[in-house]
């Protein structure tokens, strides 16, 4: 699918269109959303439709917010296609329905996975003095830390500001006392 753009449309626009509060088909089914959560420029939504006769769906929807020239739109995706964005909110897993396909179940451990992920760097605690690997795509294969707020790293003589996220594993073999 495409993006949908929409003439004069503003993000908010746009966010009010792909999550109304609440709309009603011709046939008498009912679709709201119950949460929305934007990360960056994806929307993630927990949706749920109800049928005359009573019976409801809850489901997870992947939006992609873009701008060009001006005007805003969506690319719409859905977990059932295993969109490549793992940031969704871990309450929306817990609260929509169980996964509808194998794709959205293997999205939905990679959502889990993205989580523990994020909350193993946050538990990271270098200091000052440590020499930590750093991870693929780093132009530098390691830092030894200089500060810890901010947290910085030293490399060849040049001192690195770092994120977390770049941090590998501690090497235990360095020696800690040496500032260079």
């Amino acid at each position: 699918m495409g993006t949908y753009f929409t003439y004069g449309a503003t993000r908010d626009d746009v966010i009010a269109e792909v999550a109304p509060e609440k709309t009603v088909s011709k046939d008498g089914q009912v679709f709201e959303t119950l949460r929305k959560s934007l990360r960056g420029s994806t929307l993630y939504t927990l949706h749920r439709s109800t049928t005359p006769e009573g019976e409801t769906k809850k489901w997870i929807g992947v939006y992609l917010l873009r701008r060009s020239n001006g005007d805003w739109g969506y690319k719409p995706l859905s977990e059932h296609s295993h969109p490549y964005y793992f940031d969704c909110p871990l309450t929306y897993l817990k609260e929509a329905d169980e996964a509808p396909t194998e794709l959205a179940a293997q999205w939905r451990e990679k959502v889990r996975a993205h989580h523990a992920a994020k909350k193993a760097r946050k538990a990271l605690k270098p200091q000052r003095g440590e020499v930590w690997t750093l991870t693929e795509g780093c132009s530098i294969p390691e830092v030894r830390i200089v500060s810890a707020k901010p947290l910085t790293g030293s490399y060849g003589g040049v001192t690195y500001r770092v994120k977390r996220s770049q941090l590998g594993a501690k090497k235990t073999d360095a020696p800690t006392n040496l500032l260079s």
